[in-house]
């Protein structure tokens, strides 16, 4: 009869312990999908973010790991839960900001342009002026609106000094007013030199080798037409690539 009743309460608390474990394993908290998100296991870290409750840092973050992931729509669904939902959250503005990235990232400059503006119009953006004025400049660029880039460019540089953005707008304004395609970058300064020679044969185009220092060594870099317009460039890509070489549309 013991040996029974042992069985019994053996049995029961095995089958309490088998109910326990077949609940799902939630993390203590955000910074463990955070954890994932900075290892790049980014679908780990979108199904940790999923299992949290729902609160605007949860949403912001998973908008942010599908932005990483270049799933933009998904992105876009998640900034605007915040936007339409937690008016009042921190993260509502920069929702609106991430918004707009998502539109840049993805290539729909003209929808970015619009964001953007409405976001720098308003009152209460100064802390994320000097961004704003940076992707404006990078927008107009991309389009080719070389007048809106230098205003941009301009009040950016003169209202914030000191800023992070500083360092990025220095890149932009090094690439000029203009359109180019780069086919190439070397170390070694005489592999430029051979593909300037051939691609110089080939191309009634304007072909320059510009030099930029990478951690103090030199890269050498092929690149092909000066435009003014996109359309002009990109036609020039595609001619170079239906030739075998690799391009980059820069700005």
């Amino acid at each position: 009869m013991t040996n029974k009743k042992t069985i019994s309460i053996y049995l029961l608390s095995l089958s309490f312990i088998l109910y326990f474990l077949s609940f799902p394993a939630y993390p203590a908290s955000l910074e463990d999908a955070q954890r994932q998100y900075l290892f790049g296991n980014l679908d780990k870290a979108v199904r940790l973010a999923k299992r949290l409750r729902s609160s605007a840092q949860n949403i912001y973050f998973l908008g942010l790991v599908y932005i990483k992931k270049k799933e933009y729509r998904k992105a876009r669904y998640y900034f605007k839960k915040i936007i339409d939902n937690y008016q009042n959250s921190y993260f509502y503005q920069k929702s609106q900001i991430k918004l707009a990235d998502s539109y840049f990232f993805e290539g729909s400059y003209q929808k970015a342009n619009q964001l953007f503006t409405n976001i720098l119009n308003k009152k209460n953006q100064k802390n994320d002026e000097p961004l704003i004025l940076l992707r404006l400049a990078q927008v107009a660029a991309k389009q080719g609106k070389w007048a809106d880039k230098e205003k941009y460019s301009t009040v950016l540089k003169n209202r914030y000094p000191n800023s992070l953005e500083i360092k990025y707008i220095k890149i932009l304004d090094s690439y000029g007013s203009f359109f180019t395609v780069q086919i190439g970058a070397f170390s070694d300064k005489s592999n430029a030199l051979n593909l300037y020679n051939q691609i110089s044969k080939d191309f009634d185009d304007h072909v320059f080798i510009v030099e930029k220092k990478n951690q103090d060594f030199p890269i050498y870099k092929v690149r092909v037409g000066k435009f003014k317009d996109r359309y002009s460039v990109e036609k020039l890509a595609e001619k170079l690539q239906n030739q075998g070489y690799p391009t980059r549309i820069y700005p």
